[in-house]
């Protein structure tokens, strides 16, 4: 399939005109938050749609006149949640918009780290 197509299979949310509308601008553009290239792996794959989605979605909020706010909390019937944010720089701001951006904050910083395996043969 090809990316606009995933998008919008990935994220039925969105409505499709939205995504139609503003998905050439960020297919040229994302690897400048996101130096990978769509189809080589699943990681990147969901990290590139994660952040197409947020890109698309937090336009769309700019263009309705809303200040990039962060997502503190979420409800769904009678249930809720909230989430207290900490002292953050403006990227952070920026990606904590959406929930797409905070999946995008989550799988890159999951991708970047090291983790050591000690193997300790007795």
């Amino acid at each position: 399939m090809a990316l606009i197509d995933d998008l919008k299979s990935r994220y039925p949310n969105i409505p499709t005109d939205l995504i139609d509308s503003n998905f050439v601008t960020y297919e040229a553009i994302y690897n400048i938050y996101y130096n990978a290239e769509y189809g080589q792996n699943k990681t990147d794959d969901e990290i590139i749609l994660n952040l197409l989605a947020h890109l698309i979605v937090s336009e769309e909020n700019t263009k309705n006149g809303e200040n990039i706010s962060v997502v503190s909390g979420e409800s769904a019937g009678g249930v809720s949640r909230s989430y207290i944010a900490n002292a953050m720089n403006q990227e952070d701001k920026f990606f904590n918009s959406t929930i797409y951006g905070q999946k995008f904050l989550l799988l890159t910083s999951r991708k970047n780290k090291i983790y050591f395996v000690w193997n300790q043969t007795i």
